[in-house]
């Protein structure tokens, strides 16, 4: 089982702790990027967009199962957690 995930979608699933970034991105823009590669664009030339907001969510009964003491640090910034 593994123990981080990089989406809030795996700690729901099976994992101790995920985290992702929440910048949903609309799909006219993704068509205007796949529109881009499509045309030929280098890839350093197509703008990417970072993350601003990020979510911590935490999975109680993973942790449990793997007999790990969450921090209560963890707990405390945890935006959701699964019980």
């Amino acid at each position: 089982m593994p123990l981080i995930g990089a989406a809030d979608d795996l700690a729901v699933a099976a994992t101790v702790r995920g985290t992702a970034g929440k910048n949903p991105i609309p799909n006219s823009v993704r068509a205007e990027i796949v529109d881009h590669v499509l045309k030929g664009a280098k890839p350093a030339d197509i703008p990417v967009e970072q993350p601003t907001r990020f979510e911590l969510v935490v999975n109680r009964k993973a942790a449990k199962a793997l007999r790990l003491t969450l921090p209560p640090t963890i707990m405390i910034r945890a935006c959701d957690i699964i019980k």
